[in-house]
């Protein structure tokens, strides 16, 4: 059983309706993560908050990553719950992630001098 507002209910039970999701992949919080379809599919929805407002493809996770698909997965798989916008923010926030201001790239910066990709 789905919990939640019966607005997130609603569209969760409309996407399963339209075969945009696949039930079995609900976690017991309420959240929605489907491994397969991120892995497999970047055009399928992978990824639902536990306070539904957005649908998240792989698409959309490497377009948070700005095209790296390594920090994505790792998004992907560190997220549980919250949004990951408020995931990247948080990394951000407490240096575990940065982005170079040479290579415009995100690398994880948790005691690293310098850029990896661009080792400036």
């Amino acid at each position: 059983m789905i919990k939640g507002s019966q607005s997130e209910r609603r569209i969760f039970q409309d996407a399963i309706a339209l075969g945009q999701l696949q039930k079995k992949c609900f976690s017991k919080r309420g959240i929605y993560k489907n491994s397969e379809a991120f892995y497999r599919s970047l055009s399928r929805v992978c990824f639902i908050p536990k306070i539904a407002g957005r649908r998240y493809t792989g698409e959309d996770l490497l377009e948070l990553s700005l095209g790296q698909k390594e920090i994505a997965e790792e998004m992907f798989l560190s997220i549980d719950g919250q949004d990951p916008e408020a995931w990247l923010d948080e990394l951000f926030r407490i240096g575990e992630l940065a982005i170079c201001p040479i290579c415009n790239r995100i690398y994880q910066s948790y005691m690293v001098p310098e850029c990896p990709l661009c080792r400036k």
